[in-house]
């Protein structure tokens, strides 16, 4: 991902309750231990999944498609390229956090390993919501799911985030 995808990631992003702007987007994408990929064919960009990393845990921040492409495995293909970058810098249990009422996130992470820890009251602004703290352990799981080539994440400097390129489409 790269600072010419942020206007199409942004759009992306507005479909989204308390989406990011394209400030805060910019600044994960620079950000030190980041892991940022996303789904594009032919320069569209599809979705993205933003994800930070310090010591051996991860937090996935941010995972987004478009609306008309939602429900058809996108998400669990980002979501597995991601968690498999981040075994590769050296993670062994991810968080996230999820309104509670987006029952189908919550599907989507639940499918892929999470499992609820936890509640964050009033975490949401807009509407105020409670989030939903879900938690997956990846220690001595090298390979994670079949959307993503091996060798997909380039490990980076601790300065910058991590180039994953990938085409999923």
């Amino acid at each position: 991902m790269g600072g010419d995808d942020l206007p199409a990631v942004s759009a992306i992003e507005q479909q989204m309750e308390d989406g990011w702007t394209e400030g805060m987007l910019a600044a994960q994408l620079t950000a030190a231990r980041g892991v940022c990929l996303l789904v594009e064919a032919a320069g569209e960009v599809f979705g993205y999944i933003f994800c930070r990393y310090a010591a051996d845990e991860a937090e996935v921040l941010r995972l987004g498609v478009v609306v008309a492409l939602r429900r058809r495995g996108l998400g669990s293909r980002l979501l597995a390229a991601a968690l498999q970058c981040l075994v590769r810098h050296g993670v062994t249990t991810c968080f996230l956090e999820v309104r509670r009422s987006n029952g189908a996130a919550r599907g989507l992470y639940a499918g892929n390993g999470f499992v609820d820890v936890g509640t964050r009251r009033h975490y949401y602004r807009a509407p105020v919501e409670d989030g939903l703290v879900m938690r997956r352990n990846l220690a001595g799981q090298p390979e994670i799911g079949t959307g993503s080539a091996p060798g997909i994440c380039t490990p980076s400097r601790d300065d910058q985030a991590s180039v994953c390129p990938t085409t999923m489409v």
